[in-house]
């Protein structure tokens, strides 16, 4: 077929072509306009099924968290109590060392009384003095126990209180997740 120039078409066959390409155009528009509308619903779908698998996680993670904190009150009770006793018996075990103390305290005058005696004497006088200063190191160490297990008990109920805190500010956060 022989193209004819604009001047040689009629009108009508000017307006076809021109519809045809309109129509054309047209045409491409909309499917140019399905393929996005495509891609959008497709990428909505995936945000959505995202989405759903974060609130799923997050469920279970309050969940998780809800079922261990009295696990880890309990535990933390538990230790708490055996420091406590341990406070205790460190307590009593440095009364016992001052009690020791006091006694070997009079072993000088023993020695000084029995200073005539063999060189054997002389010298288990001298491992007594040397217990002594041992038995005051002691001392001092139990003292130092004492206090650092005074003060590890605290903390200890420091952080039950925190975690106490924690199971009721999870509790408040999960309680509007209650209500699915």
């Amino acid at each position: 077929m022989i193209k004819k120039t604009s001047a040689e078409l009629s009108h009508d066959e000017l307006v076809e072509g021109i519809s045809n390409k309109y129509r054309n155009a047209m045409d491409s528009r909309l499917a140019s306009s399905v393929r996005v509308a495509k891609r959008t619903t497709l990428i909505i779908r995936w945000l959505m099924a995202v989405f759903a698998v974060f609130l799923v996680s997050l469920f279970w993670l309050i969940n998780v968290l809800t079922q261990h904190t009295n696990a880890i009150n309990e535990t933390i009770n538990t230790i708490n109590f055996h420091f406590s006793s341990m406070t205790i018996d460190m307590h009593e075990m440095r009364l016992n060392v001052a009690d020791m103390d006091k006694k070997i305290k009079v072993m000088p005058i023993i020695v000084d009384n029995v200073n005539n005696m063999t060189v054997d004497v002389s010298l288990i006088s001298t491992s007594i003095n040397s217990l002594s200063h041992h038995m005051n190191s002691i001392n001092n160490h139990m003292s130092t126990i004492d206090k650092d297990i005074i003060m590890m008990s605290h903390s200890i109920e420091q952080i039950d209180s925190s975690i106490h805190k924690i199971d009721i500010d999870v509790n408040n956060l999960s309680s509007p997740m209650k209500i699915y």
